[in-house]
């Protein structure tokens, strides 16, 4: 429920724009170097459970295992980033996100920009990996 944190730092790139006393591409800049050290650090920590989910389950569990929590990422990013969902409302209040999520993964965008946004998480964690 908190993995989707480091990589929903690539989305606050959205809402910069220009304001007084300081240049748009200086906030780009700091933005992209906070987001690329978020996915990394999303990136090392679903190695190190890859590592441990493959001792445990074997290579293609542990991949299927890996690949489900990609995607769930790019769900979890979409009701972040739109739908203005909270990791902690899982524990405050599950149904009401439960029902939130259902209804708004119902539009078609929900799964066009999910999708997306797992293949280019899942991207980076592919070329991200050591040998």
């Amino acid at each position: 429920a908190f993995f989707p944190n480091a990589p929903y730092l690539l989305t606050d790139l959205v809402p910069l724009k220009p304001r007084d006393g300081a240049p748009l591409m200086f906030d780009v800049l700091l933005f992209c170097a906070f987001a690329l050290a978020g996915c990394a650090l999303g990136w090392d920590s679903l190695l190190a459970v890859h590592h441990e989910l493959r001792r445990r389950w074997g290579a293609a569990r542990a991949a299927f295992a890996v690949t489900t929590c990609v995607i769930l990422t790019g769900v979890g990013v979409f009701l972040g980033r739109f739908v203005r969902l909270n990791s902690w409302e899982l524990f405050t209040d599950p149904l009401d996100v439960l029902h939130t999520s259902v209804v708004s993964l119902r539009e078609p965008h929900a799964l066009v920009f999910s999708l997306a946004f797992a293949g280019l998480f899942g991207t980076g964690y592919v070329f991200s990996r050591q040998p």
